[in-house]
Formats: structure tokens, C-alpha cells, sequence
């Protein structure tokens, strides 16, 4: 049987482990502090078209329902979504059944890459998560140490979190706000949108809602519209707060105080759905 070896992990007490084998699949379940949740380690033949592959994960979903599942998969798919060079045709199927499936993918951008050989490296090996073991699994990286194969190690932590000792610059703008500044932030936040999306004078802030939202689901092209909203958030952050005196400081583990793991997921998401509209849009259009 071929699969992918599964990732070393961090989890709390380990009570109950079963197993279900099949054709390249093995999937565990353990019962922890955080829950019931099932592991999958998984490799899908290069020869094969990847549908057979996102079959099988298929029915994991409707066999773990209601419960966490971890996916650790050799895909041999490439995409950017993973922090890859290139998106290949197989990346991009993957994508979409991510996206479709209300998965996640947990790889974050690296220097070290999770396959390597002497034809080259990618990032082809995928740890995809259900949203109900979403916040529990956290620190993925690719480990440093070497696997004595062309396939890198990935740890992760799940159900607690791992005392992070990296250390950042923080070069980014930062304001001084308080209840004054936020007053006159929203003010000039529903000024600068009205311009960015020639809207005119604003006097039904629901409306202007309304309008947004309806342009945003009829456009073609959403990297447009985020990029306007963008420009219209940062040229109203400068309208209304002063700027932080910046010094390079080192600052521990995050680099934005205010910055939490929902926003990280809802990012994920958000990402996800922008790269699933902008291929659909492409191939709408006949580009390959």
C-alpha cells in the first residue's frame, strides 16, 4: 500500500485509536481533550487522474461526519494556493474541491520546501483540515530536520499551543486610535468607498451596503473590487489616525497586535475563494 507518511504531531492524551485500511488509505481516529477527530494519510499515483484521489477523500467527509478530520496527502498537485511556484492542472481541480468541500488547506509559506530531489523541488504535500478541527490544529511548518527522503517533515501542534520562539521585524505602518479617531475613521471609511466605487455623496449608508455587495457577486473580476476596497481602507486609516512612531524593534510572534487565528482562517477562506473566481473566470474566457 502507498501513502504519504503522516506528519508528526503534537496532541494531548490519546485514549482510543481505531483504523480503517483500504487501497492507498489509511484513516485513525483518536479521542482527545479536544474531541473526536480522524487522521488520513494519503498518496495519490501521479499516473492517475486526480478524481480518484478527491473520491476517496469524498467519502472520508461522509464517513467522519460531525467529527475533525486531518488529510495528510502526497497530491503530485501543484498550486499557488499551497505556496507552490506554479498551478498545474491538477492544482486547480484540488482547488476547486477544497473550496466546494468547505475544507482548508494549513500550509503556510516557507524557505524549505515539503519535496525535494535532484529534478527539482515543490510543495506537493498538502495538510487539509474540516472546520471542525480548524482552530485546534496550529504552528504547521516544515520541519528543518532531515527526513532521509526527498519528502520533508511537517509538524504541526493540535488542541494546545506551542510556545512560538521566532522573532520578526514589524516595518509595517501602524496608527494611534482611540474612540475619536474610530468616529471619524468610519466617516471617511464610507467616503473613500463612495469615490473608489463612484458612488457620490453617501446618504443611505445600507444602500451604499447593498450596491457593494451586489457588484461584488455580478463582477468578473474581484481582484478589481478587493483592490479598490483596499485603497479605500488605507486612504481612510490616513485621513484619520496619526502615525506611530516606527522603529525597528524586534516584536515576538505577531507582527499586528490585534491579529487573532479567526482572522488567519477567514483569510485562508478568503484567499481560496478569490483564486477558485479568478480560474473560473479564465477558463469562462478560454484561456487554459
Amino acid at each position: 500500500m502507498q501513502r504519504a507518511p503522516l506528519p508528526r504531531a503534537h496532541a494531548r492524551t490519546q485514549t482510543h485509536v481505531e483504523a480503517y485500511v483500504s487501497v492507498n488509505r489509511c484513516l485513525d481516529t483518536a479521542d482527545t481533550t479536544i474531541g473526536r477527530f480522524y487522521a488520513a494519510s494519503m498518496y495519490f499515483d501521479i499516473t492517475e487522474e486526480i478524481e480518484k484521489g478527491l473520491e476517496k477523500i469524498d467519502q472520508m467527509l461522509e464517513f467522519t461526519k460531525g467529527n475533525g478530520l486531518i488529510v495528510a496527502v502526497d497530491s503530485n498537485a501543484r498550486s499557488a494556493a499551497w505556496h507552490d511556484l506554479k498551478t498545474d492542472k491538477s492544482g486547480k481541480t484540488m482547488e476547486e474541491f477544497i473550496v466546494n468541500k468547505n475544507l482548508y488547506i494549513m500550509n503556510e509559506e516557507s524557505d524549505r520546501t515539503t519535496f525535494h530531489n535532484a529534478q527539482g523541488k515543490s510543495n506537493i504535500e498538502l495538510t487539509i483540515v474540516n472546520t471542525q478541527i480548524l482552530q485546534a490544529l496550529t504552528n504547521w511548518e516544515i520541519y528543518e530536520e532531515d527526513s532521509c527522503s526527498d519528502h520533508s517533515i511537517i509538524i504541526f501542534c493540535i488542541g494546545h499551543h506551542r510556545k512560538q520562539d521566532r522573532q520578526q521585524h514589524n516595518y509595517g505602518i501602524r496608527y494611534v486610535i482611540n474612540e475619536q479617531t474610530l468616529s471619524r475613521f468610519e466617516r471617511n471609511l464610507i467616503a473613500s468607498v463612495a469615490t473608489n466605487f463612484q458612488k457620490g455623496k453617501v446618504t443611505d449608508i445600507q444602500r451604499l451596503y447593498n450596491e457593494l455587495a451586489t457588484q461584488a457577486k455580478e463582477t468578473c473580476d474581484i481582484e478589481k473590487v478587493v483592490d479598490k476596497l483596499q485603497e479605500a481602507i488605507t486612504t481612510a486609516c490616513n485621513n484619520s489616525f496619526r502615525n506611530a512612531e516606527t522603529n525597528q524593534k524586534w516584536t515576538k510572534c505577531k507582527s499586528v497586535p490585534r491579529w487573532t487565528q479567526e482572522l488567519t482562517i477567514k483569510r485562508k477562506r478568503l484567499n481560496a475563494l478569490r483564486r477558485l473566481s479568478k480560474n473560473t473566470y479564465r477558463r469562462a474566457e478560454g484561456d487554459p
